[in-house]
């Protein structure tokens, strides 16, 4: 119950999953060093484990960004003649890379220092220093296989008030270390994810989740015209309250309660019929169309522009609506605040909100621009019917990608586009235009219908080449890789936008049909448009936010996928299934 309960106020996509391991391009080399020409009871000598990490890679810090990360240890071998101390490893760097989010990293020369001492009284003579590092090296893309190289020094034990030589200097001088700095960290990047998280927000608005918000709030601004600045910035700071409530209300969700994942809840029908329904009357009401007699409690749910109340419910609309969606920078965002103090993680997720509706409030300052919309007269009245129709497509989109399997859902809307079209024309010419008015909306009503049957039809591969799927299953997942068969699955659903548009230019690309049959790749879909699908689980185990678009590439011999999340290219998701250094023969 808690769960529909949640599905019923929102939640919004996708995290980027882990570190993937993939096959091993280059080791790093270890050497080691001691501070003193030999050891002598009672005095502390320091070890200087070097370790190099190969150019253009890096490996995971002491200190990773993320518990389940591998981190770099230094591990000295038990020694009966020796003690040593904790190691002393130096802060690492922090880097973001487009396939793996951000990461606490070592690059180059790696110094790892650890103090040792010899009991007093120990007997003089040979002694080997000897222990492993345990690292993982990455490159931007995907982490490879774990490593653990040895190191071993040969040196001596000192009879006591033996003069020996010793240095503070290279390797051996006193550093800061990564316990003392790590800290300090989040407090310094705090700031630049802050920064990513509004810049998040601004991005949701130019996602195709968004798109029925637009004509609302196109109309929004053509009633705020009529009011001061004063009045019309109002507004628009009602309108960003209701965006960040949400993202407040997800926050609480998805970091503190853990109760939701992020980005599924168009999945579940409790969440998607009452969106279906908001969708489908505001459409009526901005047409205008139709005499219906319903109760007044009904027509409420149609928030008016022109009121602080009636702004915070599009504000919530439109962050709820966002919810399939997911900007290149929030997978990052998302996991970097689920590994942060929950109130700095909340507190960067109200930010994405706030830079969502940082562009209302922007051009709510300016409500001139507004002004120049026509106000009243049949032509404003035709613009309203038409948005009106754009919110009833958006609601066929959702309702027929839940009753209608695969991309043949598409055609509802091209049903939809038809009767836009003929609308507008018959319109047109009820209100008396003139040919040259005829001309632009039949030029009009043509584009409508043309692009909808365009994009319904390569989806549907009427004039593409398409990848051929098999509906996931964890059996044919297992069985395939239990013969050395690599494999792809891709997570999607009907009612995910830019599911459908990586579908259109990656997947229906003859570049990748050609790259999976080459490769004999098994294309495995896992379609989450309904609640409970095959492959949640997988989904949650492989991005633990749950968010989709995600594609899983599993290759022979590796033991985790590769992951691509978000919107991502043909090239790219060729590279990852041929990488150029393999096929190159390197």
């Amino acid at each position: 119950m808690l769960r529909h309960t949640a599905s019923i106020v929102l939640l919004v996509l996708t995290l980027l999953g882990g570190a993937t391991a993939s096959a091993q391009p280059a080791k790093a080399t270890v050497d080691a060093a001691i501070s003193t020409s030999q050891l002598l009871p009672g005095q502390e000598s320091v070890v200087a484990v070097t370790i190099n990490v190969p150019e253009g890679l890096h490996a995971q810090s002491h200190t990773p960004t993320k518990e389940n990360y591998i981190k770099l240890t230094v591990t000295p071998d038990a020694n009966d003649a020796l003690t040593f101390g904790e190691p002393r490893y130096p802060p690492g760097v922090n880097k973001t890379y487009p396939a793996l989010g951000e990461l606490n990293v070592y690059e180059g020369t790696v110094v790892v220092q650890i103090p040792v001492q010899v009991p007093a009284g120990a007997q003089s003579g040979p002694v080997t220093i000897a222990g492993k590092v345990r690292l993982q090296l990455c490159d931007d893309k995907v982490c490879f296989f774990p490593q653990n190289v040895p190191y071993s020094i040969e040196t001596s034990i000192a009879p006591p008030g033996t003069a020996v030589e010793t240095s503070q200097t290279g390797a051996f001088a006193p550093m800061a270390t990564a316990d003392a700095t790590a800290a300090a960290t989040p407090a310094r990047s705090a700031w630049v994810w802050f920064a990513i998280a509004f810049g998040a927000g601004i991005i949701f608005n130019l996602m195709p989740c968004v798109l029925p918000v637009l004509p609302l709030k196109a109309m929004g601004f053509y009633e705020a015209a009529q009011h001061s600045r004063l009045r019309s910035v109002g507004l628009a700071l009602a309108f960003t309250v209701g965006i960040v409530a949400v993202f407040g209300v997800l926050a609480v969700l998805i970091l503190v309660t853990k109760q939701l994942t992020w980005g599924s809840q168009f999945s579940n029908p409790w969440f998607l019929w009452p969106m279906v329904a908001i969708l489908a009357l505001m459409g009526i009401g901005l047409m205008g169309l139709f005499s219906l007699s319903l109760p007044t409690a009904v027509y409420s749910v149609t928030p008016r522009h022109d009121t602080v109340g009636g702004n915070v419910g599009f504000g919530i609309l439109t962050a709820i609506l966002s919810t399939p969606c997911t900007a290149p920078l929030f997978p990052a965002l998302l996991l970097w605040a689920q590994t942060q103090p929950t109130a700095l993680g909340v507190g960067a997720m109200l930010m994405v909100g706030v830079g969502m509706a940082a562009p209302y409030l922007v051009l709510s300052a300016f409500p001139q621009l507004a002004m120049r919309m026509p106000r009243v007269g049949p032509w404003a009245e035709l613009f309203k019917q038409m948005m009106g129709w754009l919110l009833i497509g958006s609601a066929v989109f959702f309702a027929a990608g839940r009753l209608i399997s695969g991309s043949n859902f598409l055609w509802a809307i091209v049903a939809v586009a038809v009767i836009a079209a003929i609308f507008l024309i018959a319109r047109t010419i009820a209100l008396g235009a003139g040919r040259r008015g005829i001309a632009v909306a039949s030029t009009i009503a043509v584009l409508l219908f043309g692009s909808t049957f365009a994009y319904a039809g390569h989806m549907n591969g009427l004039f593409t080449d398409t990848v051929k799927w098999t509906p996931y299953s964890d059996e044919a997942l297992a069985t395939a890789r239990a013969t050395g068969r690599p494999v792809l699955v891709k997570f999607t659903a009907n009612w995910c936008g830019n599911c459908q548009y990586i579908e259109a230019t990656v997947f229906h690309d003859r570049d990748t049909v050609n790259a999976i049959e080459s490769g004999n790749v098994l294309a495995l879909k896992a379609d989450l448009t309904h609640d409970g699908a095959r492959g949640t689980k997988l989904l949650n185990e492989l991005n633990p936010g749950g968010g989709i678009p995600f594609t899983a590439i599993y290759r022979p011999q590796s033991e985790k996928p590769i992951t691509l999340s978000s919107i991502y290219t043909t090239p790219t998701l060729i590279d990852m299934i041929a990488p150029r250094e393999i096929s190159a023969g390197r």
